[in-house]
């Protein structure tokens, strides 16, 4: 994954890679969780910054599901500095960010 992205940790390859498996699939941190080999605790931590990031969308239910920039991350078809620029420029289309946007 982007080793000079700093926000990008080990368990988000895992939970991304879990639900690329399968574009229909949506599940709840608990369910990744057992599946990664994390804590659920940091699972949904993680999960709240792939969402916050756009990489994954949320459903009021708190299921998620990776978004189609997830699984380009995944698949690491651009640079780091591209990927910057690209989650800065979804973040303000899509509401969210950081500091509790949306």
């Amino acid at each position: 994954m982007y080793r000079r992205v700093e926000w990008l940790v080990p368990a988000d390859r895992a939970i991304l890679g879990l639900l690329a498996a399968d574009r229909r699939l949506t599940l709840q941190p608990g369910n990744i969780a057992q599946s990664v080999g994390y804590t659920r605790q940091h699972v949904g931590r993680r999960c709240r910054i792939l969402y916050d990031k756009t990489l994954l969308d949320r459903e009021d239910d708190g299921y998620y599901r990776i978004t189609d920039f997830g699984v380009e991350v995944l698949d690491e078809q651009m640079p780091p500095e591209e990927l910057e620029e690209r989650v800065e420029e979804r973040q303000r289309d899509l509401g969210r960010g950081p500091y509790g946007d949306e």
